[in-house]
Formats: C-alpha cells, structure tokens, sequence
C-alpha cells in the first residue's frame, strides 16, 4: 500500500496487536505510529503502554517508519491532534486509525482511492471508514454525510490545516446560527450543541467537536462508505468515552466490493444523518447543565471507583 498510514496507540496491547495484523496485511510504504505517554496516577500504564509500543518490532516489511512516543500523558485532546498535525506535517495525504479500530482490509484500498479521486474537491473533508447504520441503500460504493465518523479514516494536509483544537469559531454567534442551520435537524442540534459547549469550555477531554464544527460552517462533507468496515474493539471500563459493554454501535465490518461506483452528486445523506440521531433522549442544553453539574457533585462526593461504577451502570442502560 502506497498510501501513508498512521496508526495512534496507548496502552491498550491485545486491541493494538489485533488492529496491527490488519495494518501487516496491507504493508503500507510509509507507516507512522504515535503513542500518548502513560497517565501519572496510574502505574499500570507504564506496563500496558511499553507492551502496546512493542509492536514497532513486528514490522517485517519494506518500510519507512517513524515514531512520536510521548513521555507524558497528554489525553485525547492533546494526545491525538498533535499526532495527526505531526502526521500531515510529514505527508500531504493518509490513513489513520487508531488503536481499538479494526479494519476489513478493503479498508485501504477504499481510503486510498478516495483520498485520489476527491483530492482536489474542496467540498470533501474526510473519508471514513464507519457507517453506523451498518449498510446503506444506494446504487453507489458511498454516500456524503454532513458529520465525519473517525472509527478509521482518511484526509489530507490541506484540509487538517484548518483544525483547530481552541475551537474560537464557537465564539461567533453568527457561526454558532450558521453551524445550527448546517445541522438543519433540530433533534440531532439539542443533542449535539451540548457537546460544542462542553468542548469549547474545556470541559471535555475530546479533540474531534473542533474539527466537526468547523467542517460544518463551511459545509464540507465526509464520505461514508454504503458497508461498514470498521469493528470498533475500545467497548469496555478500560475505555475514556466508550465504557459501556454493549452497545449498538458495536458492529460487524464488512468488505466494500471493488471496482467503485462513485456517486456524482455531492450532497448530504439525509436518511443516513437521521440514523445518527442519538438513541437517547435529546435533552435540551439547560437539561444537560444540571447533568452535568450533578455527575461533577457525585465525583466530589463518591470515592473513585464507586463513582465510576455508578457511571458505567449509567451508560450500560442508555
């Protein structure tokens, strides 16, 4: 595989290894691994987090290799954005999946001929690799969506130079309206307009709201393929976002069929941007607030591990 890849990993082995086999498979030319540092409050990183670096001797192939291996802990926010600035830095297009993201491998076949056949549109941000609805009907390999799944995906420098991990776009009333009306679902807004102010405001520990708004505001798509290819193994208490243990979006992948059958008219999925409604409630923001104040009481109140067991209880019941 020509296509450069980069491949983001912590301390989780048994996921990292299963994914790293897909990644053999595909030999890609160029592969770049990053790999966040371990958390200071929990010493069992150091071990999980060496054993997961390991897999840079499994690299048996003809390949150029480079690594980002941080000392420190930087989280999800910082941990992955500056990886991927670091990656488009060294190439002007790639692959990058992350840790608990298993690919079928039509996957990089897939990334590979999008990222060339849509690489001078200015309409489209990213390729992914996810679709959760599992399969859409179409006559076509892919559809467009308005949100961009990063369960696996792909870019190119000159769209990931418009990130920003500030978020000062949110600043602007009128920006905040116009993403409002990009949305145009007022069901998929009440859910979503939480998440850009808990992002915005620091609060959340997340780096990809930053770059969904912006793609918003300038109303550019993602293509999203018509099969799942992604089976995403991060479920689990050992996860930062993903701890429940069932869910649906705990899916099958599957192999896209090639030759593709490309789809000329880039506009939005409607029927598929429906399915992304969340399957809980859509609490209004106000809502949201006095959740949010109360989960941050119950930290102060309830010892660790009994607060993140009534967490996960939470989530396993949503």
């Amino acid at each position: 595989m020509k296509t450069p890849l980069l491949f983001m990993i912590f301390n989780r082995p048994e996921p990292t290894w299963r994914v790293f086999a897909e990644i053999r498979k595909a030999r890609p030319e160029k592969l770049f691994i990053a790999a966040d540092g371990p958390r200071l409050d929990r010493p069992e990183n150091i071990e999980k987090c060496r054993q997961a670096r390991e897999i840079i001797k499994k690299i048996d192939w003809p390949c150029e290799v480079k690594t980002l291996f941080r000392e420190k802990n930087l989280g999800c926010k910082f941990g992955a954005s500056t990886a991927i600035t670091w990656f488009f830095e060294n190439v002007e297009e790639g692959i990058i999946l992350e840790d608990d993201c298993l690919p079928d491998q039509s996957f990089f076949r897939f990334c590979a001929e999008m990222l060339e056949h849509f690489r001078d549109n200015t309409k489209i941000s990213m390729i992914s690799g996810c679709n959760e609805s599992q399969a859409t009907p179409s006559p076509y390999s892919y559809i467009y969506s308005r949100y961009g799944h990063l369960w696996g995906w792909a870019s190119w420098r000159h769209v990931w130079n418009q990130y920003d991990v500030t978020m000062k776009i949110w600043a602007s009333r009128k920006n905040r309206r116009l993403i409002k009306k990009a949305i145009n679902d007022k069901y998929m807004w009440n859910y979503r307009v939480w998440h850009y102010i808990e992002t915005y405001e620091g609060r959340k520990d997340t780096w990809d709201y930053q770059w969904e708004t912006y793609r918003l505001l300038h109303h550019q798509y993602a293509v999203i393929p018509t099969k799942n290819m992604i089976h995403n193994l991060g479920f689990g208490p050992e996860a930062t976002h993903t701890i429940q243990t069932s869910s649906y979006l705990i899916m099958p992948r599957q192999s896209v069929e090639f030759p593709l059958k490309h789809n000329p008219e880039i506009v939005p999925n409607d029927a598929y941007d429906q399915t992304l409604r969340p399957r809980v409630p859509a609490y209004n923001i106000y809502m949201r607030r006095f959740r949010t104040i109360i989960k941050q009481f119950c930290r102060l109140v309830f010892p660790s591990h009994i607060f993140e067991a009534i967490l996960r209880n939470v989530h396993n019941k949503l």
